[in-house]
């Protein structure tokens, strides 16, 4: 699961209650570490995509999943 995506944490949620019939606890721990260990040498790219998921998708998944 993409935490970034709403849709793929949308699926997980769906999943999860149609096997549980509820959500008690979430934590919220996904992240990335920079893939260039340089800020000299790290491009947006990686840097776009440890934002992505360390910063966006904690909110997604705050967003998809508001019962927790």
């Amino acid at each position: 699961m993409d935490v970034a995506r709403a849709d793929d944490v949308q699926a997980a949620a769906r999943s999860i209650l149609a096997k549980h019939g509820q959500i008690d606890l979430l934590v919220n721990n996904a992240g990335l570490n920079v893939p260039e260990r340089s800020w000299k040498e790290l491009e947006i790219g990686g840097w776009d995509q440890v934002v992505t998921v360390n910063l966006s998708g904690s909110l997604v998944v705050r967003e998809e999943i508001p019962s927790c």
